[in-house]
């Protein structure tokens, strides 16, 4: 089999220490099991302890070595290894005075304490207890074992991504493989590995690399493509919302115009600090699966509750919001039952922020971003404030929304239409990219087309896994 450029390289490499931060489904694993197969085969009386994600991951890698040996006695009939050194987590390569071993390990670093050799570590960015097995591999490899360690990145606070910067650092002991989509498919990706594999399985190939890349780009969200097939952790590309998305949302409005009428609601975020938040009022009004901004207002800072209370009264009044959606935590408590009294409990909707609901509002949001959904016109401070909302992955692979200060602003403006919005019924579904085409299926169904409540409902539900999702 010829490798690619970028294969060979790994494969070659004899550092005794080695990371390679790689794009997802480029051969990174299936390379590197060549080249234990070609170290078995050259050092006798060496052991290469490999540990992987997940007991079936280690099982596929043996079996990956293994194949490679079937190759070894095709080619070589007169020294064939016989298949009874194959097992299923262990692989024995015989030599004249002892044996070679491959031998695999749970993802719990004590299954690797007490043996010595080579080690590698395959996806150490989603490993648990990736500290932990960092120490364990000195003693390891003390002994003239080599260390390599290759992964897609997971976050920028992982274990992985300071060894990846470590070893970018002049003078660092660490050799360092970068091997992005892009990189991959100039070396040949598409030609020599994804088409005779689509040709292999009944598909058409990909006509171009270009299609190819597109394809991707289209079934990934932005993040999850750049962390996954770019080399770029997740909190280090986590703005929300992009600024095409936002320039996308001020276009519809400068070519479309306004929405000619529709249904008003009201987003409040209350802040009474001098020097901290500010409070916010945010009026949309939705049509159909459309939504405009029609009014914003940031209070000065420090300006009294009941002053806040009434002017938020007043613009639901001016507008004949259907629905007046106010932050009911903290401070925010008082202005929602006050604002109940004076509008009517059926009226105001207190949103109470939680990790879910949090997370189900910003999803929300970016689906209608995404979809060219939104009208909006902008100024430099309520620009910054919608994209000053972060979209982090947590070391435990939760996803949490954080906002940054940016002009003074810490994302008011956003909480606020975010609130709005999440009263807006929508009767237009489209998924946010990134939800696989299996998912999306029941949208296309022809002969049992779905009611508008099941939409909702789905969509929700495709809301909910997007949230909890950190593997692609």
């Amino acid at each position: 089999m010829k490798f690619l450029d970028y294969q060979t390289r790994w494969i070659n490499d004899r550092s005794r220490l080695k990371v390679l931060e790689k794009s997802r489904r480029i051969g990174g694993t299936y390379s590197t099991s060549y080249g234990v197969f070609r170290e078995l085969m050259e050092r006798k009386g060496h052991d290469i302890i490999v540990v992987t994600r997940d007991e079936n991951l280690a099982t596929e890698f043996v079996g990956d070595v293994s194949r490679w040996v079937m190759m070894w006695n095709a080619l070589t009939p007169n020294n064939t290894i016989d298949k009874k050194h194959f097992k299923r987590l262990s692989l024995e390569i015989p030599h004249h005075d002892g044996f070679s071993r491959l031998l695999a390990v749970s993802s719990n670093p004590n299954a690797a304490i007490g043996k010595g050799g080579s080690l590698i570590i395959d996806e150490l960015a989603v490993h648990k207890d990736a500290d932990l097995l960092m120490t364990v591999a000195q003693p390891i490899i003390m002994a003239g074992g080599n260390l390599s360690v290759l992964s897609t990145h997971r976050s920028r606070n992982s274990r992985f991504n300071e060894i990846v910067t470590d070893a970018k650092k002049e003078g660092s002991e660490w050799s360092l493989h970068s091997t992005t989509i892009y990189d991959a498919v100039e070396q040949g990706l598409v030609e020599q590995i994804v088409n005779p594999n689509m040709v292999k399985l009944g598909n058409e190939p990909w006509e171009s690399r270009e299609a190819f890349i597109n394809w991707l780009k289209s079934t990934y969200d932005e993040f999850t493509f750049q962390q996954e097939f770019c080399c770029v952790p997740s909190d280090d590309a986590c703005s929300l919302l992009s600024y095409k998305e936002l320039d996308d949302a001020k276009a519809r409005m400068a070519a479309d115009g306004r929405l000619g009428s529709g249904i008003h609601y009201l987003g409040y975020d209350c802040a009474e600090s001098i020097n901290g938040d500010y409070a916010t009022i945010c009026v949309i009004r939705a049509l159909d699966h459309e939504v405009e901004v029609v009014d914003t207002k940031y209070f000065d800072r420090g300006t009294p509750i009941g002053e806040q209370i009434d002017t938020v009264v007043k613009y639901a009044r001016k507008y004949h919001v259907r629905r007046v959606v106010g932050d009911n935590a903290g401070i925010g408590r008082h202005p929602c039952t006050i604002l109940g009294e004076r509008l009517g409990e059926h009226m105001v909707v207190p949103f109470n922020p939680t990790m879910q609901s949090k997370g189900e509002m910003c999803t929300k949001v970016k689906r209608y971003f995404q979809n060219r959904w939104v009208r909006m016109r902008a100024d430099k401070m309520v620009e910054d404030d919608f994209l000053s909302i972060d979209r982090l992955i947590t070391p435990s692979g939760n996803i949490v929304y954080n906002a940054v200060k940016q002009n003074g602003s810490h994302g008011d403006m956003f909480s606020a239409f975010a609130m709005a919005l999440t009263e807006v019924d929508e009767h237009a579904m489209s998924n946010i990219k990134g939800i696989s085409n299996k998912d999306a299926d029941p949208f296309d169904r022809v002969s049992a087309p779905m009611t508008i409540r099941e939409k909702i409902a789905l969509n929700r539900k495709l809301d909910k896994k997007d949230r909890n999702r950190f593997t692609y």
